[in-house]
């Protein structure tokens, strides 16, 4: 099982990651991780 741990942000952050969820449902976890992968993606080149 993973842990899990808080995170403080913005409310401008929030509503960005908001918006950037696939599915209303979606974990904010499963958000970041795809932010990172794409990041990842794009700089390793």
């Amino acid at each position: 099982m993973v842990e899990k741990v808080s995170v403080k942000i913005g409310k401008d952050t929030l509503e960005e990651l908001k918006r950037l969820k696939v599915h209303p449902r979606e974990p904010y976890d499963d958000v970041i991780r795809r932010l990172i992968k794409v990041w990842k993606e794009r700089t390793s080149s």
